[in-house]
């Protein structure tokens, strides 16, 4: 009973912990020794998680945002079917704004605070922030993360302020 008090308590920990039971002349003793398999370790630092390597077909020169978004609803299939219609809704309105086909290493800083100005002369600046925030940013993560590019072109690009419109209140 104890042997499997110990072995629980291993597996709880790290999974690197090995058990050994010895016989100590009080009685009959169960002699076993067992190594617990090591859990995969995430990568503790950006530099480590830069060591992994992409997988060749998504790190080319030719990733767009287009296959990017592809990946990243193919990999988001357990999200609701709305929530999947109003990401594809805002990927649309992306896409008038910005051509989808264009590799991603081409889109800039400066593009993306071009495109930011543009969307927000015709949309709510909340809107503008969604489609940034909840679209594009995804996506250019998920470039960083194949190893299409090494620097995100939305690094220091902030969100729009929210304007509160001017409502009328009943009296």
């Amino acid at each position: 009973m104890a042997v499997k008090g110990v072995i629980s308590y291993a597996e709880a920990q790290t999974g690197a912990h090995q058990v050994t039971v010895l016989p100590d002349g009080r009685g009959s003793v169960l002699e076993t020794t067992e190594r617990l398999p090591a859990p995969p370790v995430a990568p503790a630092s950006p530099a480590q998680a830069a060591e992994v390597k992409p997988s060749p077909a998504a790190a080319t020169d030719k990733t767009s945002l287009r296959m990017l978004a592809e990946e990243y609803r193919a990999q988001n299939q357990h999200l609701e079917p709305s929530t999947l219609r109003i990401w594809d809704y805002r990927l649309e309105m992306l896409g008038k704004e910005l051509s989808l086909d264009h590799p991603l290493r081409d889109l800039t800083v400066p593009k993306v605070r071009r495109l930011r100005g543009e969307l927000a002369k015709r949309l709510a600046h909340s809107t503008v922030n969604d489609i940034i925030g909840k679209v594009l940013r995804p996506l250019v993560a998920l470039g960083m993360e194949t190893g299409a590019i090494t620097k995100s072109p939305l690094e220091g690009i902030k969100a729009l302020e929210k304007i509160d419109p001017e409502r009328e209140q009943p009296t």
